[in-house]
């Protein structure tokens, strides 16, 4: 059996592999290297890093007393929020007082003018305003996907694409759409370009495993269109993926939107969850029907709120069931009678989460005080370019790579195609790769933190590991519920020397490092160091122990 942990054969990582770097040359030492010292990096990237020279002062005042010398590499996860926003806050709550915005009274409409500004100066960061768009506040960035999946109108006739690489989240709508008879499927990122190149290709190129009935659901879809019922579709995709960091082109929103016809139309979910921290984006220019934020991976604070925006011309055809609290002016208790708000509080449920709303403004001051999104994706751009090329060159003695690296890093468009994460697995001596739980468990013991496993994005994830959904299906069915266990799977892969099927252990997860408004140069140097020091000609046979601590049960995505 061939065992990718101790001595997988170099030649399967570059068929299996989505990015990889192979320069064979001498151990690279980042302690002595010149090449990477901070005073090489301000002279190389010293006007976009650093806030014209604000960040350190910034970091200890807002998040470093708080890291204690760690560093905090998992922004993607959550951004951490600013000292100075719990101090506003607190100052903000000691001194108003806020109530239900459902009433009129004083406090009541200090809330309600509070939730109006939050509303207005979100949708001005995203170059929309409230005459073009309608921002709905959620309980989170899932339940915002929740209610358009619940509210979208769905027949037998519509469609449900979704690029393979997904959040779970975006995923989870496939369950809704089914219910109501429309067909879904995954597409990999050439299937878009494919299908969006040939005006003549209607219907999205599906990857294999998504519904069937496609013949008489399109046969009813033409029949909807003669009958001039127009009917509607749903096509999603993250403007940056959560797992490795690749950016989805922006363009393809209008693409998708121009294969509508009369009598069906195509509408467009873009999740900028992940995106809209470090990049800027104007919905004037990408006019998305339906965005998706999560505002504490924003501004860290507060934890208990997302956003749906929606475009009216998207808001038009929503159709939510549920009602409640403030989402109707009137309803009738024995008559089966209401009438609805207008978006977007016909589109939310209850009271809002004011205070948490409330806590909005003083993470988008943050922003301000950064000089806004632009200056931010400056400041990440600079450490994430440095990063890669900072760790790409580490090697074992004999020579080869110490890790290998996903997403598009080498593209030579890599600022505009890759955001400001490193994804990898840390390969052995002779190919193999160490367990991803172990490394993440001792850099977090050596004060660096980062994220493990498939970040809840299977599609980019085991594609990117070379695992086939099928396969995690059939071997999740073997686990009954218990995942302690959960890092490693035998596949089979082609045939061994006697002829026999080769037998292949691949794992199951990564580690992914991340970089936010407030990462530094230290926090790059941390982790370079880390590897450098860990796992520079580390024995093979240690690759499943660690010296860090226990490792905890998966319970994560």
């Amino acid at each position: 059996m061939a065992v990718a942990r101790s001595g997988l054969p170099l030649v399967l990582f570059l068929v299996l592999g989505t990015a990889f770097s192979l320069t064979i040359g001498k151990p690279k030492s980042l302690s002595t290297d010149a090449d990477f010292s901070k005073e090489a990096f301000l002279k190389k990237y010293g006007h976009d890093y650093g806030y014209d020279g604000r960040i350190d002062e910034l970091f200890e005042r807002e998040i470093g007393n708080r890291l204690n010398g760690s560093h905090y590499l998992d922004n993607t996860g959550a951004a951490l929020y600013w000292n100075s926003q719990v101090e506003a806050l607190s100052r903000d709550l000691e001194t108003h007082a806020f109530g239900n915005p459902h009433s009129v009274n004083p406090p009541s409409l200090l809330t309600d003018a509070r939730v109006d500004s939050a509303r207005r100066r979100l949708l001005e960061l995203f170059g929309a305003d409230e005459t073009t768009h309608d921002l709905v506040l959620t309980r989170s960035g899932t339940g915002a996907l929740n209610l358009l999946g619940d509210a979208f109108p769905w027949t037998p006739e519509s469609t449900y694409a979704f690029t393979r690489a997904n959040h779970n989240s975006v995923l989870g709508i496939r369950s809704v759409a089914g219910q109501y008879g429309a067909q879904y499927g995954a597409l990999s990122e050439e299937g878009v370009e494919a299908w969006l190149a040939d005006p003549e290709m209607r219907h999205p190129p599906f990857l294999p495993g998504g519904s069937e009935h496609a013949g008489p659901r399109r046969a009813r879809a033409a029949a909807a269109e003669s009958a001039h019922r127009p009917t509607y579709s749903l096509f999603a995709y993250p403007a940056r993926d959560n797992y490795d960091g690749v950016m989805y082109p922006l363009k393809w929103v209008q693409a998708v939107q121009a294969k509508s016809t009369p009598g069906h139309k195509w509408k467009v979910l873009l999740d900028a969850a992940a995106f809209a921290p470090t990049a800027p984006l104007n919905l004037t220019e990408t006019p998305a029907d339906y965005v998706i934020l999560s505002f504490y991976k924003l501004f860290g604070l507060p934890t208990g709120v997302g956003a749906l925006i929606v475009r009216r011309e998207g808001a038009a055809p929503l159709r939510k069931a549920y009602w409640g609290g403030g989402s109707v002016f009137l309803a009738t208790s024995a008559l089966d009678w209401h009438h609805r708000r207008l978006p977007p509080a016909s589109l939310e449920d209850g009271t809002l989460p004011f205070l948490d709303i409330v806590a909005l403004q003083y993470g988008l001051d943050a922003f301000e005080r950064l000089g806004g999104i632009h200056a931010i994706k400056r400041h990440v751009g600079t450490l994430a370019a440095h990063l890669y090329d900072r760790v790409r060159g580490l090697r074992h003695s004999n020579g080869a790579p110490l890790l290998r690296v996903f997403g598009k890093h080498e593209d030579p468009r890599r600022a505009e195609v890759q955001a400001a994460t490193l994804n990898f697995e840390i390969l052995t001596p002779r190919g193999g790769i160490y367990s991803y739980r172990t490394a993440g468990v001792e850099a977090a013991a050596a004060g660096v933190y980062m994220r493990l496993g498939c970040t809840c994005n299977p599609g980019a994830c085991y594609t990117a590991l070379g695992v086939r959904d099928e396969e995690v299906a059939d071997f999740a069915a073997t686990k009954h519920d218990n995942w302690t266990d959960w890092e490693w799977i035998t596949v089979t892969r082609g045939v061994g020397p006697g002829g026999a099927p080769e037998q292949v252990v691949l794992p199951l997860g990564s580690i992914r490092a991340s970089l936010g408004a407030l990462s530094r140069w230290e926090d790059v140097d941390a982790l370079a160091r880390f590897l450098e020091a860990k796992y520079v000609d580390r024995p093979e046979g240690g690759g499943g122990e660690t010296t860090g601590g226990p490792i905890p049960p998966i319970d994560y995505c």
